[in-house]
């Protein structure tokens, strides 16, 4: 197996919503995620002799997340609209032109544009009051006039916790008497130089987070309700 690049991971953060779940992408940099397994063994001695063995207490998974993140993704919140009155977009266009904003979306907003079906939402690379540079290109022609919807997703922080935008997200315990709890799921992949691999720690908690917006980077710990975390690799 090739040396793991962490930039080729992707975390997912998903909320217990039936049957789709809420969930909040964050792409990542530099950084990694540990996940440590613990089982408990009870040694019987036998005079003085190692005899039996018997499984002891169960012990929760626990997580470690450090990371620099480069954009987040999630469900939409409506932050703003605007109609564009200049022309329409061709297929393979990447800006747009809108009317004077008072909000200028910044890198972490994406935005749906009405007429558009084939490609729904775009991610913001780049804005000025009356500009949106974007990814991906649009795939399917739009006219004129069409309304843009911008939207922004909740913070990692908001999501672990289920507040602000997240405020409407449901625990993945089923047991609602529990704390809130998310579930984490890390997908790797490294094309035709790896592993493809997906890794899910669910009913997870948080203990411990270190926010830093200046360099976009998290420090998250806590446990899981489980022993033991889910890993998938499809088979090829």
């Amino acid at each position: 197996m090739a040396s793991r690049d962490f930039k080729n991971a992707t975390i997912k953060i998903q909320d217990g919503t039936t049957p789709t779940p809420n969930e909040l992408i964050v792409v990542v940099g530099e950084g990694n995620v540990t996940f440590t397994e613990r089982k408990n063994m009870d040694y019987v001695l036998d005079r003085g002799v190692l005899g039996s063995v018997r499984e002891g207490d169960q012990a929760p998974v626990e997580v470690s997340l450090d990371a620099e993140w480069s954009y987040t993704k999630g469900p939409p919140v409506l932050a703003d609209t605007a109609i564009d009155n200049v022309a329409g977009y061709s297929i393979g266009d990447t800006t747009i032109t809108v009317d004077t904003m008072a909000d200028v979306p910044k890198n972490g907003r994406y935005f749906t544009i009405a007429d558009e079906t084939n490609t729904p939402e775009h991610y913001v690379l780049s804005a000025t009051a009356t500009t949106i540079t974007f990814s991906p290109a649009i795939t399917a022609a739009v006219a004129d006039e069409a309304v843009v919807a911008f939207t922004l997703p909740p913070t990692i922080t908001e999501a672990v916790k289920l507040i602000g935008n997240a405020s409407t997200w449901v625990s993945t315990d089923p047991d609602l008497c529990n704390a809130p709890c998310v579930d984490i799921i890390i997908e790797y992949d490294a094309g035709t130089c790896g592993d493809t691999e997906s890794v899910t720690l669910p009913f997870f908690r948080y203990e411990e987070l270190a926010y830093d917006l200046k360099e976009s980077t998290i420090a998250l710990s806590g446990q899981c309700n489980v022993t033991e975390a889910t890993v998938v690799r499809p088979i090829v």
